[in-house]
């Protein structure tokens, strides 16, 4: 699979339509190509809640690839971002269960991912930030958008600009990225096509 794996935006849209996306996947076959990193990239890297109008497409055309192909992999990605659109998201009680948490109807909170000395807050502009991953609400996002493109046929995962959200995970021996990425393939194990999720 790494040696033939391809970036390949293949599911990015424009205005709400794939662009190209025959064309594109026709160049797929043609290579050889077997594992598709960055499927969907620029899509989701300031993640609104538009984007999640996509997810159906994005699932139709993943099983009709499989269906011609289905040794391919398509990775999805869960950027360094968080802000205002995250706070939009009600968390589901599947992911206070996953992280043994009493179920609460709640959004998620952006202010409780950032770092405390103020690294990286407002990075990508005002009120978008990367967060910082020991953050309990920092590692719920990821898992929560993790499962949300696996249950839409993504079998690989793109995680982000890690080490510029694990200045104090790294200090104390990458837990929080463990727990995370352990929730993770414990979720592709029944619910990916699978029963499993390469991770990056």
């Amino acid at each position: 699979y790494m040696a033939r794996s391809a970036a390949c935006h293949l599911l990015d849209s424009y205005e709400g339509n794939l662009m190209n996306f025959d064309e594109n996947f026709r160049m797929v076959l043609y290579t050889g190509a077997k594992y598709l990193t960055r499927a969907i990239g620029d899509d989701v890297y300031y993640l609104t809640q538009d984007n999640d109008i996509f997810l159906e497409m994005y699932k139709e055309k993943i099983d009709y690839a499989h269906e011609i192909d289905p040794d391919l992999i398509f990775e999805g990605c869960v950027f360094e971002t968080c802000g205002p659109e995250t706070d939009k998201y009600e968390i589901p009680e599947y992911v206070f269960e996953a992280f043994d948490l009493p179920v609460e109807k709640r959004n998620f909170d952006s202010s409780k991912m950032l770092y405390d000395d103020g690294t990286w807050v407002n990075h990508f502009g005002d009120g978008i930030s990367m967060p910082d991953m020991s953050k309990l609400e920092t590692q719920m996002w990821w898992y929560y958008r993790a499962t949300v493109l696996i249950d839409h046929g993504f079998e690989a995962l793109h995680l982000g600009s890690t080490p510029s959200i694990s200045y104090v995970d790294e200090t104390q021996g990458y837990v929080a990225w463990k727990r995370v990425t352990d929730l993770i393939r414990e979720y592709a194990k029944n619910h990916a096509r699978r029963g499993y999720v390469i991770l990056n």
